[in-house]
C-alpha cells in the first residue's frame, strides 16, 4: 500500500470565500443587513460570531462601527453592540480569530496594507501585483487607473453617501466604503465590486426601504 502522505491545510476560509478579509467583509454586511431588517435582527449576533472567527480584524472593527453608529441613529438598541462585544471578549480571551497574531502584528499588518507601492500619475499605470501593499481602494485606483479615475470615484461615492438618507443600502454601502480602507475587494469585478455598485445606484437614486 501506498505510504499516507500529510495533509496539508490552510488558514484560508472555505465555502464563503478564499480569503479570510473577503469572508469578514461578506458577514459584516451580512450582519448590517440583518440588523436593519426586525425580524432577520436574531440573525446579527450569529453573522458577527462568524466574522470573529474568519479572522479579519479589520471586518470587526468596521462592523462594531457601524453597529454604535446605528445605536446612536437611533436604527436599533444597544444591545446588539452589548452582544457583539461580549463576542469579541470571549474571542480574546480564546484566542480565536483576529487575536492570533497580537496586537504588534496587527499594527504592522496595517501599515504595509496603507503602503504606497508606486506614487499614483494622472493617467492609467498598470494593474499593481496582487500580493503586494496598497490595499486602500482609493489610492489602488489612484494608483492603477490615474488619479482622474480615482477622483471620479471619490466623487460618485460621495454623491451616494450624501443622498442615500441613512436607509438601508446606505448603512450597507457605509460598511462596504469601511472595508475598502484596508482592502480593493470592492474594486475588483469577481469579489464584492459588483454589490457596491449597486449599492452606489441604488442611493444615488435614493432608493428607500
Amino acid at each position: 500500500a501506498p505510504a499516507s502522505k500529510a495533509i496539508e491545510r490552510s488558514d484560508r476560509p472555505s465555502g464563503i470565500a478564499i480569503t479570510a478579509p473577503l469572508a469578514g467583509g461578506l458577514l459584516a454586511v451580512g450582519t448590517i443587513y440583518a440588523l436593519s431588517q426586525p425580524k432577520l435582527r436574531p440573525l446579527a449576533p450569529v453573522l458577527f460570531a462568524a466574522t470573529v472567527f474568519t479572522g479579519s480584524r479589520w471586518a470587526v472593527v468596521v462592523a462594531v462601527v457601524a453597529v454604535g453608529a446605528m445605536i446612536l441613529a437611533g436604527k436599533v438598541s444597544s444591545r446588539p453592540l452589548i452582544v457583539a462585544l461580549g463576542i469579541v471578549a470571549v474571542g480574546v480571551v480564546v484566542g480565536i480569530g483576529f487575536q492570533r497574531d497580537g496586537f504588534g502584528m496587527w499594527t504592522q499588518h496595517a501599515i504595509y496594507r496603507l503602503v504606497l507601492d508606486q506614487w499614483p500619475s494622472l493617467l492609467p499605470g498598470g494593474i499593481l501585483a496582487e500580493f503586494g501593499g496598497n490595499h486602500n481602494t482609493l489610492t489602488r485606483i489612484a494608483t492603477e487607473a490615474g488619479l482622474l479615475a480615482g477622483l471620479a470615484w471619490l466623487s460618485l461615492l460621495g454623491l451616494a453617501i450624501w443622498r442615500g438618507a441613512t436607509h438601508t443600502g446606505w448603512w450597507l454601502l457605509c460598511v462596504l466604503s469601511g472595508l475598502g480602507i484596508m482592502d480593493y475587494y470592492i474594486w475588483r469585478p469577481m469579489q464584492l465590486a459588483p454589490l457596491f455598485w449597486l449599492l452606489i445606484g441604488l442611493n444615488v437614486k435614493r432608493t428607500h426601504d
